[in-house]
């Protein structure tokens, strides 16, 4: 089986009773009697292993990749919308894990940056401010040009299961300053401005760098690409044939 993340676990506040009824079945029981489980991160592998009893050598880690032809640097091309510029981006459905009455208190404490969000808002209204543009969902297609125009990307998630839309941005050249607790810091690396998204002093005080700290935003840039280099949908395809071989028996 495949178990991208332990979230229900990890952070069962954010479920209900009745989802963390059919988690214990779906996730949990199916992982503890699987021959094989495949998670995106080593953060997912420890977390079996320490919450359910899952032996880690019966455990492949197969990150996932990125679409470098998609994510890559390159100057900033027009969008189908106007946008206020400078704007730090962050591109998260409206999930509670995802931060965003932290992101919007800390913008307020801050220079005179905006900020763009984008992510489906399943009905729920944010309490937003002139400084705050909300497109909703957006076409995959528009995304990468939005990394490319962006100051930089603030990434404040309370919990990632992997951590993609740092890792594309980083392949984008945008600059990222992102939580790293978890899966996060796993993908990230040192190649982010670290916050603590539980404060949001922390918060405050990376998107004001982010705002006036060129000479950062310059060397996350050049970072960023590098990281993000390493991981290929190539590599993880091959990662996910070891499991497969492993479960019908063979070594992994």
């Amino acid at each position: 089986m495949t178990l991208h993340d332990l979230q229900h676990v990890e952070l069962p506040e954010y479920f209900s009773r009745g989802e963390r009824a059919f988690r214990r079945l779906a996730y949990d029981r199916a992982a503890r009697t699987a021959d094989v489980v495949v998670t995106p991160t080593e953060h997912a592998r420890d977390m079996l292993a320490e919450r359910l009893g899952v032996d880690p050598a019966r455990v492949v880690v197969a990150p996932h990749g990125v679409d470098h032809d998609r994510f890559h640097p390159g100057a900033p091309t027009e969008l189908p919308f106007d946008l206020p510029e400078p704007f730090l981006y962050y591109p998260a459905n409206l999930w509670p894990h995802k931060n965003h009455d932290r992101l919007l208190q800390a913008l307020a404490r801050t220079a005179d940056i905006n900020l763009v969000l984008s992510g489906n808002t399943y009905g729920r209204a944010l309490e937003t401010s002139d400084r705050v543009t909300h497109l909703g969902f957006v076409d995959h297609a528009v995304v990468p040009a939005l990394m490319r125009r962006a100051r930089a990307m603030i990434f404040p998630s309370l919990f990632e299961g992997f951590g993609q839309p740092p890792l594309e941005a980083m392949a984008c050249g945008c600059a990222v300053a992102s939580s790293v607790r978890g899966a996060l810091g796993e993908v990230c690396g040192d190649a982010v401005l670290a916050l603590d998204p539980l404060d949001v002093g922390s918060i405050a005080a990376a998107i004001d760098t982010l705002a006036r700290d060129d000479a950062l935003v310059a060397r996350l840039e050049a970072a960023g690409p590098e990281r993000a280099r390493t991981y290929t949908w190539e590599r993880s395809a091959e990662l996910h044939m070891r499991a497969y071989e492993f479960a019908s028996g063979g070594q992994q």
